[in-house]
């Protein structure tokens, strides 16, 4: 059997490395593509994986498919491809991957054309497919599956690091934007600070940011007085993740979660598998997952 995954944005982040977890289905006897529309380093997860494509028009896309002759192909959270199976007539079986929360981007499970195509819908949570149901008539029809996202515990789990003259951390991993709410951060690590002025905080993730995004970040760093206490990590490899998440932890620190809306949270799965406590706030899929 033959598997193709369609995204649109290989980002080193949480769906990637999704998809990179599925390069183990190779055990089962499934070979599985990888196909991205946009290369912004994320796949560098796959490492020498043969069957990774990147940086590709919707045409190359659709001659690739019908090159390839898949049994099935699954979309994560993208009209133009659910359409571009519609309109290929694609004869195998379509499966639509709901993982995102944003309201702008969940508007295409409403648009007929796009879903009409699809034989089933997946979510990581119960509370986004009770999202997807409500939204949209195609899924109560043909049905959703909860998948939840999965993890290597082999990689993320308790393990000895030196921290012992290290002062608290706390973490934030995410994506500059709205949705991840890093200004909820910053307002939540000046309260902090007040009580424990030698906490530090790390802020993991943004290296897809806008430059002025990211003078916007350097500004509410300084106008909290938090310069010294906040590091920036625009990037870090993900098998450097568990060390980070066990660094915290050694120090008593922890990981803070601000987001404003949530369909798993893998950050929160990885940092708890390293034994690294949680703070999050009591919405959408948390407490599911917590």
């Amino acid at each position: 059997m033959k598997v193709a995954f369609l995204y649109r944005y290989a980002i080193l982040g949480g769906c990637t490395i999704q998809l990179q977890y599925r390069t183990a289905l190779r055990e089962s006897g499934i070979e599985p593509h990888f196909i991205f529309g946009e290369e912004h380093g994320g796949t560098t997860a796959f490492g020498d994986y043969p069957h990774v494509l990147a940086e590709v028009s919707e045409r190359r896309i659709e001659e690739f498919l019908r090159e390839q002759d898949f049994d099935i192909v699954s979309v994560l959270d993208d009209r133009s491809y659910l359409k571009l199976l519609s309109r290929m007539r694609f004869s195998g079986k379509v499966i639509c991957e709901v993982h995102t929360t944003y309201s702008h981007v969940l508007n295409y499970l409403q648009d007929r054309e796009a879903v009409s195509c699809v034989d089933r819908f997946i979510t990581p949570s119960r509370y986004l497919a009770d999202v997807v149901l409500s939204q949209c008539p195609r899924a109560r029809q043909q049905g959703v599956d909860v998948v939840p996202d999965c993890i290597n515990t082999e990689q993320f789990k308790p393990m000895h690091v030196t921290g012992d003259n290290y002062p608290p951390i706390v973490l934030w991993v995410g994506k500059l934007d709205e949705h991840k709410n890093w200004r909820g951060f910053l307002e939540t690590a000046q309260r902090i600070h007040r009580l424990a002025p030698t906490a530090v905080f790390y802020m993991v993730g943004g290296e897809t940011a806008l430059d002025e995004c990211v003078v916007e970040l350097l500004d509410e760093i300084r106008s909290r007085d938090l310069f010294s206490h906040v590091r920036w990590i625009q990037r870090i490899e993900y098998e450097r993740m568990p060390r980070l998440y066990n660094l915290a932890s050694r120090t008593r620190g922890c990981l803070l979660i601000t987001s404003r809306a949530e369909s798993f949270c893998m950050a929160a799965l990885e940092a708890m598998c390293c034994g690294c406590p949680v703070v999050a706030p009591r919405h959408t899929a948390l407490p599911e997952l917590l």
